[in-house]
């Protein structure tokens, strides 16, 4: 649902943008913005999570297929993992939420065109994340592999500048469980030739 909202509201903001020039397929691109992330870690609850995401495009293999490293560090609160009679935590009256800090870095190829204003991609992307939980009396981490698949687009705006909007999903293996989860991120992207 949020997801559905964050991509009308960019569409909305992208569109009303006047004297854009048309976007051209990077050699090598970067893009900096903020991102949400949704997903659960062990046995605690979905997290919504805040950050940054940085992507750099080079390596251009074919006119629309280019190479990928993308990483980001999202931040927040998750709903403590483990049960307070395992762990002496004090959980009076409900147990405390853990503070969640998760880093990712993918990398992998990219297929782009461009449609006059705008350059929509789609990417599948492979690397590794690291993730720490943190309440009063437990800390945990985990270090796992992961996979991704997702896309957006690059809306051009000025010069070498566009905006962009990009999501993915993610599955990820943290904690040896199984866990998928959402990031959109919305921000700038600047083709550097």
């Amino acid at each position: 649902m949020l997801k559905r909202a964050l991509m009308v509201v960019a569409v909305f903001l992208l569109s009303g943008l006047a004297s854009a020039q048309v976007p051209e397929i990077p050699r090598l691109g970067l893009f900096a913005g903020g991102s949400y992330a949704n997903t659960s870690y062990l046995s605690g609850g979905r997290s919504n999570l805040f950050g940054w995401a940085a992507t750099v495009e080079g390596f251009r293999l074919k006119p629309f297929l280019t190479f990928v490293a993308d990483g980001s560090g999202d931040y927040g609160w998750n709903p403590f993992p483990i049960s307070c009679v395992t762990v002496a935590v004090v959980c009076s009256p409900n147990p405390p939420d853990s503070r969640v800090r998760e880093y990712d870095l993918l990398a992998g190829p990219q297929i782009s065109m461009v449609r006059g204003r705008f350059r929509p991609f789609a990417r599948v992307m492979g690397g590794a994340g690291h993730v720490s939980m943190r309440t009063n009396g437990f800390y945990d981490d985990s270090l796992a592999w992961m996979v991704a698949a997702g896309g957006g687009t690059d809306y051009a705006w000025r010069g070498r500048f566009s905006l962009r909007a990009q999501g993915d999903v993610i599955r990820k293996n943290f904690f040896s469980d199984t866990q998928y989860g959402l990031r959109v991120s919305i921000g700038i992207a600047m083709r550097i030739f």
